[in-house]
């Protein structure tokens, strides 16, 4: 399920912003950004995997971020996934 789209990219934090447009985005969270059909060779397509490691909002660290926030994910290593990706929650680790 698409929860949301990446707004801004801030290459010199390694962060991207997310507005979380369905569902709900947690710390650990592993992420799938897409665009565009990676089946048909085009520039410009994106698809990667990162796990959502710190999330801030207005500079604040949560835990969670819900339906109409927009979020700052901090990408830990590859490449940043570009401007108007769609996210998908592809794996929610195991709460205790």
């Amino acid at each position: 399920m698409t929860i949301g789209k990446v707004t801004h990219v801030f290459t010199n934090k390694r962060c991207v912003a997310i507005r979380i447009k369905e569902g709900q985005l947690n710390q650990g969270d592993l992420l799938k950004f897409t665009k565009g059909d990676a089946s048909t060779g085009m520039p410009g397509v994106h698809d990667s995997l990162h796990k959502a490691g710190s999330i801030e909002i207005d500079n604040e660290s949560v835990v969670s971020v819900e339906v109409g926030q927009e979020c700052a994910v901090h990408i830990g290593s590859g490449g940043l996934p570009p401007n108007n990706c769609d996210v998908m929650v592809v794996m929610i680790p195991e709460r205790c």
